[in-house]
């Protein structure tokens, strides 16, 4: 069975990652050691490609493509660098858009629900 022809438990798989790393994004606006915002960008990265490979095999493009800029901001290994503050949008954007995610392929019925 194919992911396009299979049942509301083959969607839930993208909500985890979403979860995780949009709640570790949000809570990159806090202050943490270094050590977590490098975490957060291998967290991020890793989990936009699972989201963004879901949803283009979804026929999900917009998700997809979101999820592709999301990858290239964040990557870990040539990172865009700079200071906490202006990291805070990027941050708060992110964790969002992973919620939705989440929320999106966890309440999603089947391939053509809306979403």
């Amino acid at each position: 069975m194919s992911m396009l022809e299979a049942g509301p438990e083959e969607y839930k798989p993208a909500a985890l990652p979403g979860w995780v790393a949009g709640i570790m994004s949000l809570l990159g606006v806090l202050s943490f050691q270094y050590w977590y915002y490098d975490l957060l960008r291998w967290i991020v990265t890793i989990a936009a490609i699972w989201v963004c490979t879901i949803a283009f095999r979804l026929q999900k493009p917009g998700w997809g493509i979101a999820f592709i800029i999301v990858a290239i901001v964040f990557n870990p290994i040539i990172p865009f660098t700079a200071n906490k503050q202006a990291w805070a949008v990027p941050d708060v954007i992110t964790g969002v858009l992973f919620i939705r995610a989440a929320l999106t392929f966890w309440e999603r019925k089947g391939p053509n629900a809306s979403g």
